[in-house]
């Protein structure tokens, strides 16, 4: 019994190994045989994604060396490659899907499609982004309580059709609505511009903004959006020109920067520098920005010294950046002086245009301007040294009082900077 099981054990032990020549030889005939690439077909769709098939050839399975992989190749950019799971030497056919990984960027992709006997298809596949031509769109000075229209243009100039899917209003700003007979579905040619109408009520003096969002193609990420923006009330926002007198080279001199909001909306500084930088001038004791600065106020915002290095006139001019100011008009404020080698005379004037009490003064000085002298727009003080002891920056004022209880006695010089020009005296301070 023992040796016929043996015998039958080795038969089919012969018997596998024959059909395991037979498969080796039939596979090896089936690669000698195998000359034809896959097959593939593709679809493209609303979002820019290639779905298709690749199915092996030659149909007859005898000849047919069957699926070995689908994958993309390293030149390729801002694609993902998925497919139905590949058996090699088994599969015959298997869906695959492209799709970009970011719809704003373009791609491109080369697709191998390669069987076991290394017949390869390579199919290239490219994604052109949706792209809309929008600008944010802002008015400014908008009355309280009336109503205006806004009108958006939308421009395809991509080169190839767009299909938009909706537009849609998404901010929380209720003053601003969609028009009613603004079309949402609609295919845009290549070329074409579509007017988006958007109604704004107004309410009391405030800034007021929305988003406009269009989305296009299938997927509900595909999308683009601008800002909507309403200023109701009026932004005046300046920054005041320095004007220093003659300096002496060697020596410095300091004034305040002044901004000042003569609107009805509040302004934000957000920077402030000098254009040129190169001229004497330098900024210093900067407020921390970006700075707030309510309607109907001014701030002192920072420093400027000036100390000239030549005999002769210097001037910049002073950036400042207001994002509020959708509208981009700003002013160019000046700051300037003069260098000179000889120091400045001293014209006692100050009791022609001011009335100044009490001299000898032991706590408080007032300042008061006649007619003829105009506006203040500048006081300093000077001790016997030449040194600045008081300097400070004035508005559209004709009256100031000045603490001077913390100065020791001694006489000091008193420099009046106004609308009309520069007046000059001497005062006592007495305790």
């Amino acid at each position: 019994m023992k040796q016929f099981l043996k015998l039958l054990f080795l038969l089919c032990l012969l018997s596998s190994l024959r059909i395991m020549a037979d498969s080796r030889d039939q596979f090896a005939s089936v690669l000698s045989l195998d000359h034809e690439r896959p097959f593939v077909t593709s679809a493209q769709d609303c979002n820019g994604v290639f779905h298709g098939t690749v199915t092996d050839k030659p149909d007859l399975s005898t000849s047919r060396s069957n699926l070995r992989s689908v994958y993309l190749d390293a030149s390729s950019t801002n694609y993902q490659l998925s497919s139905d799971t590949i058996t090699s030497g088994i599969t015959v056919s298997a869906s695959f899907t492209l799709k970009p990984r970011d719809y704003s960027r373009p791609g491109t992709a080369n697709v191998h499609f390669v069987d076991v006997a290394g017949n390869d298809t390579t199919v290239f596949f490219s994604y052109t982004p949706y792209q809309l031509t929008m600008v944010d769109a802002s008015v400014s000075g908008v009355y309280p309580d009336s109503a205006i229209d806004i009108r958006i243009p939308i421009v395809n100039l991509s080169g190839a059709p767009i299909v938009v899917t909706s537009v849609e209003l998404t901010g929380s700003d209720t003053q601003f609505t969609l028009d009613n007979a603004t079309p949402k579905n609609f295919t845009m040619q290549k070329y074409d511009t579509v007017w988006v109408l958007v109604h704004f009520q107004s309410a009391s003096s405030s800034a007021f903004s929305t988003t406009l969002r269009v989305r296009m193609g299938c997927d509900t990420n595909n999308a683009q959006s601008i800002a909507v923006r309403a200023q109701v009330g009026t932004l005046v926002f300046l920054v005041q020109d320095v004007r220093f007198d003659s300096v002496m080279v060697g020596t410095s001199k300091t004034m305040d920067v002044i901004a000042l909001n003569n609107g009805t909306l509040a302004a934000t500084l957000q920077s402030l520098s000098l254009k040129d930088g190169n001229q004497g001038f330098r900024l210093k004791n900067a407020a921390s920005l970006p700075l707030s600065i309510p309607a109907s106020q001014q701030m002192k915002v920072a420093e400027v010294e000036f100390s000239p290095t030549a005999v002769g006139p210097a001037q910049d001019n002073f950036s400042y950046v207001v994002p509020e100011n959708h509208l981009g008009v700003v002013s160019t404020p000046i700051v300037n002086g003069n260098g000179t080698d000889q120091p400045a005379a001293v014209i006692e004037n100050l009791s022609v245009a001011f009335r100044i009490a009490p001299n000898p003064v032991s706590s408080s000085l007032s300042i008061q301007a006649q007619p003829s002298a105009g506006q203040l727009s500048s006081i300093e003080l000077y001790d016997t040294q030449g040194a600045c002891i008081h300097a400070q920056q004035l508005h559209n004022v004709t009256q100031v009082s000045i603490p001077l209880n913390t100065l020791p006695n001694g006489i000091y010089l008193c420099r009046i900077l106004t609308t009309n020009g520069v007046y000059s005296g001497h005062i006592a301070v007495l305790h």
